[in-house]
């Protein structure tokens, strides 16, 4: 896989990094490209420590492949990585990718423990389809910009004319893919911390996939294809019309009711912490937009509890 990303002009590759030594015991760091709208993982790494020598070793290790490397874009998931991957890749134009800049926004304004203006929330929510102008107002907001100025101050990822901007917005749908790709694969991954057990769905039920999807591939369009994550990120805004003009009452615990009206005539009762809604929709396909209604930053996608449910019990 690594010859032919570096045979074609199959665009950039990713440098990416999931799971938390302190959480999980260890993380998975993957070096991918895509073909055609494929995600194609080249190499993993599963560490229980993370270093800057370790990862160094292992990305020359990959390097050492072919010395004549042609020079190529690398989208890498921390401003840290610049320094190392540059110390391998020394001809390669290093990136920082788009996913990630959205996502450590949305942690600290949407998901974070601090309240901030209705202004800095909107931008947030939007910064993915409208990056450059959301991005350019968060610069303004003093909290966010004390904490993101690792990424503020870097000048080193803008992208500086328009083809590097397509690869920059694209960087976001490449990440996307993958992370959804990986987390498809791991639903029936059993949560013992073993990495052996990582390692046996990786190799015997990822890569077979990918392998069998690339040998029908064949002569393909290398075209970037956008894989949208919008909605299935955590910070989405917009309601359904069939709950933009309801009223919201606290019944006490985690129950609230849903009613269209003060008599409370047409109501419906969601329990916050089964994450369940007493209503015919939700009984039909496990989501409603009364859930998504009440807990917007605890639902990815209207389409993943159906998802799930209708998968076989092993």
């Amino acid at each position: 896989m690594w010859k032919i990303f570096l045979s074609k002009d199959a665009g950039p590759c990713y440098l990416d990094a999931v799971f938390d030594p302190k959480q999980n015991g260890f993380q998975l760091w993957t070096l991918l490209f895509e073909y055609g709208g494929m995600t194609v993982p080249v190499s993993f790494l599963i560490t229980t420590s993370v270093t800057t020598g370790l990862l160094i070793d292992w990305l020359m290790e990959i390097a050492g492949d072919d010395p004549d490397m042609p020079k190529k874009t690398i989208f890498v998931n921390t401003m840290l990585a610049y320094d190392f991957v540059g110390s391998v890749f020394s001809e390669w134009d290093i990136r920082y990718a788009k996913y990630y800049i959205v996502q450590e926004l949305r942690e600290l304004v949407l998901r974070g423990d601090h309240s901030h203006e209705e202004s800095a929330v909107r931008d947030v929510q939007r910064i993915n389809a409208e990056f450059l102008l959301a991005f350019q107002a968060l610069r303004s907001v003093a909290d966010i910009q004390a904490k993101m100025n690792y990424v503020f101050s870097r000048k080193e990822w803008v992208p500086k004319n328009k083809a590097e901007l397509v690869l920059f917005n694209h960087s976001s749908d490449a990440l996307s893919r993958w992370r959804y790709l990986l987390w498809m694969t791991m639903l029936g991954c059993p949560s013992t911390m073993r990495i052996d057990v990582v390692l046996y769905y990786l190799h015997s039920v990822l890569m077979p996939g990918v392998e069998g999807t690339y040998r029908g591939m064949r002569g393909c369009s290398l075209e970037l294809v956008p894989f949208s994550m919008d909605a299935m990120e955590f910070g989405g805004s917009p309601l359904h019309e069939s709950v933009a003009e309801l009223r919201k009452r606290d019944l006490g615990g985690s129950l609230v009711c849903l009613s269209e009206d003060r008599e409370l005539a047409q109501k419906v009762i969601v329990d916050m912490d089964l994450q369940v809604c007493y209503c015919d929709k939700f009984l039909k396909s496990k989501i409603c937009p009364h859930l998504v209604f009440c807990m917007p930053s605890a639902i990815h996608h209207p389409a993943l509890p159906r998802l799930l449910h209708e998968i076989p019990k092993a």
